[in-house]
């Protein structure tokens, strides 16, 4: 694998982790998480150096922490984004913290990846102690149903409906209960399913298959052979 980096190890924590749905159970490690191994679980204490974000296309971005402790700094990824951010424990610089994980090694550099995270007397679960994530299974409908503004408009573009609204632009989209959704002016459908990583597969009658996932208040839709994310505003 190219790069030597922080960021490489952390990028490829990301993808052990993010990739976990319940489609790809045969390829997990010896806990429930790809990676995540119960028989090395440890204890750390340290100071929080920095929170960062690692992106990946298709899955939003994950967080991790750098953390310093009395053996050194040590990489500490914690999980999606759109999970942490529902949490009321928050992290940044200088926080006291204790990580209890899955030790591991990536390009010769220790890492851990996060069981649970104490700050204080507040306590956050991230996985099981057989490494199955807090977020495996969880559950967007509440969030993503309703309707959906593209923030960037596709000028002149060739599916633009003549009789156009401010809501019914080319790209917005409208997410119902029933696990179908549709793109207003070009009249494509779908349907879709939460996978076990957070992300909704979305297989569509005329943009094939692709993902969506969240990231705070926004829907971020991506396609597998595209590397542009399209955000959409929630039209309240």
């Amino acid at each position: 694998m190219k790069g030597n980096g922080p960021m490489s190890v952390l990028v490829l924590i990301l993808t052990l982790t993010m990739a976990c749905g319940s489609e790809h159970r045969g390829e997990l490690g010896p806990g429930g998480e790809a990676g995540y191994d119960p028989k090395t679980v440890e204890t750390v204490s340290g100071e929080v150096v920095s929170l960062d974000k690692i992106t990946d296309r298709g899955m939003g971005y994950g967080l991790s922490l750098t953390l310093k402790t009395g053996r050194g700094t040590i990489l500490v990824y914690l999980g999606p984004s759109w999970f942490l951010e529902k949490q009321d424990l928050t992290f940044g610089p200088k926080d006291q913290v204790e990580i209890t994980g899955s030790q591991i090694t990536l390009q010769g550099k220790p890492a851990i990846i996060a069981g649970q995270v104490k700050k204080g007397d507040k306590s956050l679960k991230l996985r099981d102690p057989a490494g199955i994530p807090a977020w495996a299974g969880a559950d967007h409908r509440a969030t993503i149903i309703g309707k959906w503004l593209l923030q960037e408009m596709i000028v002149n573009s060739e599916f633009k409906h003549p009789n156009e609204t401010a809501e019914k632009k080319w790209g917005n989209l409208e997410i119902f209960h029933n696990n179908t959704l549709e793109f207003y002016s070009s009249e494509t459908q779908g349907r879709w399913i939460v996978l076990n990583d957070g992300r909704i597969k979305v297989i569509s009658d005329y943009w094939g298959t692709f993902f969506l996932s969240t990231e705070k208040d926004k829907l971020i839709m991506t396609l597998p052979d595209d590397q542009t994310k399209y955000i959409y505003n929630k039209i309240k």
